[in-house]
Parts: C-alpha cells; structure tokens; sequence
C-alpha cells in the first residue's frame, strides 16, 4: 500500500494492481449493491465489468479512436485503481442509519446541532459552505469546553472567528486544477457520521429541498477520516458503501452508471442539474429495457441539462425530464433503484462533480422501511410540483431570475475575496513573525 502524504488528513491511496491479477476477470458480470464493484477486484477496472456493462459505463471504440483526450482519460482511469475492501459487518451493536429532511419530523439542522452538542472528544468537519449561525455557535461552545475541532472548508462567511485554542484547526482548501473542496460531512468522536447534500448554511438546510444522513458506525467513521473507500453491513440490516471522489482516484461515473444498469423496475432521480453523458445514456438503456424512469432536476439550473440532452443521441432526448418548479431549490443528489438501493452524496450528477471535485458518494441497500417511508414523503412532494422539461426551451431567465442570479455571484466574489484576503493577511503575519529580529529566541 501506498500512502501520498500531500492528500489532506492522512488520506491513504491505494496503489493500482497489477495486470495480471484482473486479466482473466472479464468473464465476471457484477452482482447487485453492494457487492458493486466486486469486493476482490478493482474499482473502476474495465476488467471487472461484463463487455455490455463496459460499453455502457465507458466511451465506445470510436468515440476512443476520434478523441486523444477521450483515450487519455481511459488510460489515467485505467492507471489509478483503488481498491474496494470486502463489506465488513459492523461490530457495534446499535450501529445504523437514518435519513432526514425538511419534511421529516425532526430536521436536518437540529439533528446536526444536536449531534454536536452530544461530542465527547473531537469534531471533523469537511464543508463547502459553512454559514449556519446555529452550526458555528454549537461548534464555538464545543471548542471552548475542551472539545478537538478540526475545520476543512472551502468558504466561510466574512467576520467568522472561533477561539484560539491549540484544539481548533481551520484549513481553508486552495483551488488545484479546477476543483473544488465540494464534500458536506461531520464526523464526532469514534463512530458518528453526518453527511448531506445540503451546504451547512440556514437557508440549505432548512429552506432548500436536501437529503441528510445520521451514520453510527466506527469502521465508516475512520474510512471518511482517511479518505478510503468501504463497505459496511449495519446492525439495522442495511449496507452503506462510502467512496471518496476525487480526479485519479475515485470515478462516480462508472459506479453510478453500473447501479443503474441494474434496475429491474424503477428508477427514480432528483438532482440539482443532470449533465453527465454516460449517466444519461445508462438511464435511456434503462428505459428502453422497460424500467421506469422519472427524473427531477431544478428548474433554475435547467440549463446544462437541456445542452447536455440536445448533444445526445435520440434514446438520451426522449428521457422524461421535469423541473422542480417549487419556491425553493431542489438541491438534493439522490437517485432511488428498485425502491431497495439509493444513491446519495454531495456531489452533482456532472462531469465535475462526479470526475474532479472531491466529493462524497455514499450507497445504501436494502433501503429500511423508516428510510424508505422518508424517502417517498420526499418524493411525493418533489413530483407534485414539476413540469415537463422541452428540449426546445431556451433556459431564458425572467428579470426577477437575472437579478438573483447577480445578487448571489456578487455575494460569492465578496465571500471569496473575503476568504482570500484572509488567507493571504495570515501568510504575511507568519513571515513577519518568522523573519523578525526576536523570532530565533521565541519557541
């Protein structure tokens, strides 16, 4: 095992297999989540797949032959080959999961605050968007009885400040390439995970339409600490299998597009925007197999969906797309299989969420029957308000949406020059102290 000691948090990475040891597993078809991808073989290895199942999760021959980019990218994902290890069942007695939403009986935000407030030793948060007035003051209160906090975000509101203890750390995550630090979790203590679709903000959690997760399980808590993937079987029944996405590591895209070649029935998807082709395409052979199809992504982001269903081949522009047409945003990634498996996680169905940001993907099967109950209360108040998305709309947007749309980039430039001013104002501090007359007598 190798472990790259640049990847934050102890992040382990483990190192590809050789050849030899997947050349003779292309007979293997995969069975069903969780068993998805093969405990014994690579993640994300064409190997493992059966040659329909290949074909559909990656570019065909041609589109290989015609594109250099489309060949380099098969060989880096065929270069970078972490491996899944084997569903461990979980030896904590009361380990399970359960789902929340603004529509359950008790809410996402106060069972996070809650969650902290019961902390014993530490807190971990890795977060896009840390605002919650809530949230920071629960995490402050933690910090000032003693209590670890280590902080990983991406932005922070202007004037956010927390105690100077040597148990607080904040690390804010610097742009490389592209991506982002897109992941929305909370570990506590030894065995408790939170992870939603929602940012940690007011209006994300308790306005916006998202999914939570309440996680009790040890071998999962120390898989998000150090960045590895697993599979865990629960006390409650059910399997959570946790990847952690990031570019030549972990690929979304083929793991969600071989769940849903798996559907027998249904399939059901709420997102926020649908713009990755090879999903697209594994719900269009799913709906020509017979299975039902219903998709909902947010009317605002509609835009990229239609561009990425026009540039499909005609089984992808006959999905039956609709947008949320409600007050709030319809934030939530979820994707319901058979009503048995469901995905979830933070990161958008697109190229960049599912190939470049690092994001959480987590998959549960079998769906308990409380989980399931929340899970069709959630839907059904999804599709009572929707409208079928034409592929000839041009996405124009009203003078209300335009001004919107400015008024939230002009908040999200001041909150990341805030956040750069910061940054920059502490590395200069740091040099100063470091190259003063006095620093060589202070320890």
């Amino acid at each position: 095992m190798s472990i790259n000691n640049n990847l934050p948090w102890g992040c382990r990475m483990v190192a590809p297999p050789q050849e030899q040891n997947t050349r003779n597993q292309g007979s293997r078809n995969p069975s069903f989540i969780p068993s998805f991808p093969p405990p014994h073989s690579p993640l994300v290895n064409t190997h493992t797949f059966s040659t329909a199942t290949a074909a559909r999760a990656l570019p065909s021959e041609e589109e290989a032959k015609t594109s250099r980019v489309c060949r380099s990218k098969l060989q880096r994902a065929e270069a970078f080959q972490p491996q899944l290890p084997q569903t461990i069942p979980s030896s904590l007695p009361c380990s399970s999961l359960t789902l929340y939403s603004k529509y359950s009986d008790q809410k996402p935000l106060d069972v996070i605050c809650s969650s902290i407030a019961q902390a014993q030793q530490e807190l971990r948060l890795k977060i896009y968007i840390l605002d919650s007035d809530a949230i920071i003051e629960a995490l402050k209160q933690q910090v000032v009885n003693g209590k670890k906090l280590c902080l990983y975000y991406q932005f922070l509101p202007d004037g956010v400040t927390f105690p100077q203890t040597g148990s607080c750390h904040l690390t804010r995550f610097d742009h490389r390439g592209g991506a982002i630090q897109h992941k929305k979790h909370l570990s506590i203590d030894t065995d408790t995970t939170i992870l939603s679709s929602g940012n940690f903000t007011d209006s994300s959690l308790q306005d916006d339409i998202n999914i939570t997760l309440k996680i009790i399980c040890p071998h999962l808590y120390q898989c998000i600490r150090s960045d590895r993937a697993g599979s865990f079987s629960l006390s409650d029944q059910q399997t959570v299998t946790y990847y952690p996405l990031k570019r030549n590591a972990y690929n979304g895209m083929p793991i969600i597009v071989t769940a849903l070649n798996q559907a027998k029935t249904s399939i059901k998807v709420a997102l926020l925007t649908l713009a990755n082709q090879e999903v697209l395409k594994a719900l269009a052979a799913a709906k020509e197999r017979g299975v039902s199809v219903e998709i909902v992504i947010d009317r605002g982001k509609r835009s990229s969906t239609v561009q990425a269903l026009r540039s499909g081949d005609p089984s992808v522009q006959q999905l039956p797309v609709k947008t949320w047409e409600g007050a709030c945003t319809l934030h939530c990634k979820i994707g319901i299989i058979d009503d048995t498996t469901l995905i979830t996680g933070s990161a958008n169905w697109t190229k960049r969420g599912l190939e470049s940001n690092l994001e959480d993907l987590i998959i549960v099967t079998p769906i308990s029957s409380q989980n399931l109950a929340t899970l069709r209360v959630l839907w059904q108040q999804i599709s009572s308000l929707t409208s079928p998305l034409s592929l000839d709309d041009d996405c124009l947007k009203t003078e209300s949406e335009l001004l919107q749309c400015a008024e939230a980039l002009e908040r999200f430039n001041n909150r990341f020059a805030a956040c750069k001013i910061t940054s920059d104002t502490k590395r200069s501090s740091s040099k100063h102290k470091t190259s003063g007359p006095n620093s060589r007598n202070k320890t």
